[in-house]
């Protein structure tokens, strides 16, 4: 302790002093603390009865539409992007109307193209929207709605 007075009178405004233990080890033992919470319970709802059929029908269903395959429709978003781009950019920089491989094919395949592809996503996309539409019309056909059993 002696080296530590040694070391605090370098300093003019620091006094050193011993402390003691101001907790007992018989109170320090059992620490106790308390906390609350607000909690709020959700409303009751109705309960009704599902029939496990309709369930499984619908799980069928749905794992119909979730095997979907390559997405064609907007693979040919894509083409016709990039077809009619070719197009639009063959137009702006130019490139002048010969019997030439490059301004056939950017005058007369790549606008032919670009519509095909564009009349194709059309329909491809149209079709996805069906089938989508189609499986939410099953399901709210087997769907149980309370408010409307209740009126019965």
């Amino acid at each position: 302790m002696e080296e530590i007075d040694e070391l605090y009178q370098a300093f003019s405004n620091v006094t050193a002093e011993e402390s003691g233990n101001v907790i007992s080890d018989e109170n320090n033992r059992n620490l106790q603390y308390k906390d609350t919470y607000n909690i709020h319970v959700p409303k009751t709802r109705d309960k009704i009865v599902l029939d496990i059929g309709l369930i499984e029908k619908l799980r069928k269903e749905c794992k119909e539409i979730k095997q979907t395959k390559f997405p064609y429709a907007e693979a040919c978003l894509g083409v016709a992007s990039l077809l009619l781009g070719a197009f639009l950019s063959a137009l702006i920089s130019q490139v002048a109307y010969e019997l030439k491989f490059l301004s056939i094919l950017f005058y007369s395949i790549c606008p032919v193209g670009g519509i095909g592809c564009s009349v194709a996503y059309y329909f491809l996309r149209k079709n996805s929207m069906a089938d989508a539409k189609k499986l939410a019309d099953y399901v709210e056909e087997y769907i149980i709605v309370p408010a409307e059993e209740s009126e019965e």
